[in-house]
């Protein structure tokens, strides 16, 4: 989940691309330098409220409305790569194409913009879900935990 997933793009080669790659805040990690400033950030949001659209007829999104809205907190979106197999990568859950903030603060909301957050891509006999955004949020919400546990069952069923 969140940017757990990037680590399924850089090293299992899943046809899809961190659409926010470069425009997050630099992170500067204890000791390190302060002398070399970094650009500003093109892209924050700091936890913060997004309208998401869902597939509710994906397995993945069973049970979810056609739009509700997620935690965005550390979180990824995702550019859907075309790829040569049979089978292709489906985007489940998606940012609309205008301004998906509810609640909170975002900057740098274009590079959203019918932006995937949760992507189902097939992989070898089996499938990666990219779940972008938190959706446990906050340990027990009512609204997208259920995207973890259809995950987990979707990914059982074959």
């Amino acid at each position: 989940m969140n940017s757990g997933c990037l680590f399924a793009i850089d090293n299992l080669g899943v046809p899809v691309k961190d659409a926010l790659k470069g425009l997050r805040p630099v992170r500067r990690r204890y000791g390190e330098s302060q002398q070399v400033k970094p650009e500003p950030p093109k892209f924050a949001c700091p936890g913060s409220l997004l309208k998401m659209e869902f597939d509710p007829k994906h397995p993945v999104a069973y049970g979810m409305p056609e739009e509700a809205p997620g935690l965005f907190y550390g979180s990824t979106a995702y550019e859907i790569l075309p790829s040569f197999g049979e089978k292709q990568s489906v985007a489940v859950v998606r940012y609309p194409g205008e301004n998906p903030l509810m609640s909170g603060y975002l900057m740098g909301g274009k590079y959203l913009q019918k932006k995937t957050a949760v992507v189902d891509v097939p992989f070898g006999k089996g499938k990666v879900i990219l779940l972008g955004f938190g959706v446990q949020n906050r340990a027990q919400p009512h609204g997208t935990f259920k995207l973890l546990f259809n995950s987990l069952y979707y990914g059982a069923s074959q």
